[in-house]
């Protein structure tokens, strides 16, 4: 799980807090989990990224926050309006954080090994708005006026729009400095010596067990085009189906190679959180008086 070249998702995981997490970062995907799993440390505390109902630092407090405002719209226009969970659809994932030894012999990293071959591999189901059962008993005025007073799912008019406006005023303030916080601290994980060490001895333990790969992005992008190989092409738009062999031979070596991840990082998790929290402190002394402005903008005392 090296961080310094490769930047390894698990052992970045503070970068993730502070850069992937703020709006302007773009992540997704492994990254957005950690985001919600990544227990916090002394530096993600000192500037507020642990508020996960209200934070705009992870994804399900911007959902929360844009809600909050669409349903407080909706009543001054004298309308009941049901707030939409977040929904997570990688929930039945296995996590990036942590990943046990047992858990990735049996599931791997939750790549390949959550399909089953042949039969079409259908996406995540829509989820149900919370507010479809009480506009289905309006009447047809009454109906028209909510509909109108809500605005359209892309945003772009009604009470969804204003709220997503207040969303951006609310996030620009500390945009900035919220990526400059990151890129502070993955340069300081880049070049610290303690967590290089680590790394290699991370790869010297994967290439014992046969791989040979700079960190664990590398190996779930060897799962990864390994199941490209392995899905067939869906001229039926019913979503991929997979070769049953192939797919088999693809899950067996991600649980092999996540196996081998687990077991070579666990020896090294001590020392890795270790190294973070210097790392994570020794940032937050250097950049003080800038965590200050953005917790002050982040409304927190």
């Amino acid at each position: 799980m090296p961080v310094g070249a490769g930047m390894s998702v698990r052992a970045l995981a503070l970068t993730v807090l502070l850069g992937c997490a703020a709006p302007l970062a773009g992540c997704s995907g492994h990254a957005g989990r950690a985001v919600d799993r990544q227990p916090v440390t002394d530096f993600a505390s000192a500037i507020g990224l642990d508020d996960g109902q209200a934070s705009i630092t992870s994804v399900r407090g911007r959902h929360l926050a844009f809600e909050s405002s669409v349903r407080a719209c909706m009543a001054r226009q004298g309308f009941t309006y049901v707030v939409e969970a977040y929904r997570d659809d990688t929930a039945d994932v296995p996590a990036d954080l942590p990943l046990s030894i047992d858990a990735a012999r049996r599931a791997g990293y939750g790549i390949s090994t959550r399909l089953t071959a042949g039969a079409p591999t259908a996406g995540p189901s829509a989820p149900t708005d919370p507010n479809d059962a009480q506009v289905a008993s309006m009447g047809e005025a009454e109906r028209t006026a909510f509909t109108r007073a809500l605005g359209p799912a892309d945003r772009t008019a009604g009470c969804r729009r204003r709220a997503a406006d207040a969303e951006a005023a609310r996030v620009a303030p500390v945009a900035h400095d919220l990526d400059v916080l990151a890129r502070g601290f993955g340069q300081a994980v880049r070049h610290d010596a303690e967590i290089a060490r680590l790394d290699r001895s991370w790869q010297s333990c994967m290439r014992d067990a046969g791989f040979r790969v700079d960190d664990d992005g590398e190996a779930r992008d060897l799962v990864t085009r390994r199941l490209d190989a392995a899905t067939r092409s869906d001229p039926g738009g019913e979503g991929p189906s997979y070769d049953p062999g192939r797919l088999a031979s693809t899950q067996a070596f991600e649980r092999s190679i996540a196996g081998a991840d687990a077991r070579c990082h666990v020896p090294l998790e001590d020392g890795y959180a270790r190294a973070l929290a210097r790392v994570a402190q020794d940032l937050t002394d250097q950049y003080g008086a800038q965590i200050a402005k953005v917790k002050r903008q982040l409304g927190h005392r």
